[in-house]
């Protein structure tokens, strides 16, 4: 599936200079706010992002290096790669029907679910940042192959059955592992590899209790209004 794609999205310049300088080992807060603000709308959407709802600050963040001492390193990591990732499929022209602003807006509502769902912190914002991503393989095939994709959505409506079981008779696998492939290609931490690779089927994962991927498949679940 990954070969008949079209195109899929290039690692860009910005995360490629701020993951070098977070595995350098001699990242600080300045040094990672000075990459990310050479661009403008980036630290807009990370400033939108550490002040919304969810993190829930007493007081508001008004720049990056505070945002990057608050989060910490691999939760601004994660956090610009998701915008980026939705900003190179938004450059590529989607079919018609399919918004990328109701992906994104869908995949940020999982996300802030998925995190309520979880005690532990540094799990919670793992799990956000998952459900901003969980959905990117739908982005990429509904961009590189928009024919297929209308197959796909057309089938599950036609049979009353799930999105990704309609994509696994057309394509032969998920958007799920399509958007795994795509994240393990940009060298992201193998909890969010896994959490989006699973989300639909959590249980193959053999936790005992509800983790990452168990989280996204709940509040996925939840934000589409139905329990699977």
């Amino acid at each position: 599936a990954l070969g008949s794609l079209k195109s899929l999205p290039a690692v860009p310049r910005l995360y490629q200079l701020l993951s070098q300088e977070l595995d350098s080992g001699r990242a600080t807060p300045k040094s990672v706010a000075t990459i990310i603000e050479q661009d403008m709308s980036m630290t807009l959407r990370l400033l939108q992002l550490v002040n919304s709802a969810f993190f829930g600050l007493a007081r508001k963040i008004t720049n990056i290096r505070e945002a990057v001492t608050y989060l910490g390193f691999e939760p601004i990591r994660n956090l610009v790669a998701s915008t980026e990732l939705f900003r190179a499929m938004a450059k590529i022209c989607s079919p018609v029907g399919f918004s990328l602003d109701e992906v994104q807006q869908h995949s940020q509502k999982v996300g802030t679910t998925a995190a309520g769902l979880l005690a532990d912190r540094e799990l919670s914002r793992t799990a956000y940042c998952a459900g901003m991503l969980h959905d990117v393989g739908r982005v990429v095939l509904a961009v590189s192959m928009p024919e297929a994709f209308s197959r796909a959505s057309e089938l599950s409506k036609r049979l009353g059955i799930r999105l990704h079981d309609a994509e696994q008779q057309v394509f032969a696998c998920t958007h799920a592992e399509i958007g795994a492939r795509v994240l393990a290609l940009w060298g992201l931490p193998q909890a969010l590899v896994e959490a989006v690779a699973f989300h639909h089927q959590p249980g193959v994962l053999g936790e005992s209790k509800i983790d990452i991927a168990g989280a996204i498949h709940v509040a996925d679940a939840l934000e589409h209004g139905r329990l699977e």
